[in-house]
């Protein structure tokens, strides 16, 4: 399984970071290098575009709890976009739906 990290820095407090593979125990470190970097601002919020994940496992959930968890130490934020329904499913069953804010879905965006 492959995954392509892409960083967009909109600004310097608002980061676009879009994911297209999977991310398993092999690819998570990738994704935690991407947000890394935001890591040492204040008040950032990170965008995580899930719109071409085809898998995610709990390595990769791992990470993102991680990410969220740093970012809001640092008054900053990781929000979801674009998340592909059986990603939704997945974060629903494991309860990190509560954790992890979804600002759109794929579905969504198809219906505007």
């Amino acid at each position: 399984m492959t995954l392509t990290v892409s960083v967009d820095t909109i600004r310097k407090d608002l980061a676009l970071v879009s994911l297209d593979g999977s991310v398993d125990a092999a690819s998570a470190p990738q994704v935690k290098e991407a947000i890394e970097p935001f890591l040492a601002g204040h008040g950032v919020i990170v965008v995580l575009d899930l719109g071409s994940l085809s898998f995610i496992d709990s390595a990769g959930l791992g990470v993102l709890i991680g990410a969220q968890r740093r970012l809001r130490e640092r008054d900053s934020e990781l929000r979801l976009t674009r998340v592909p329904s059986h990603v939704q499913k997945l974060l629903h069953i494991t309860a990190l739906d509560q954790a992890l804010p979804i600002h759109s879905t794929g579905e969504d965006d198809e219906e505007e």
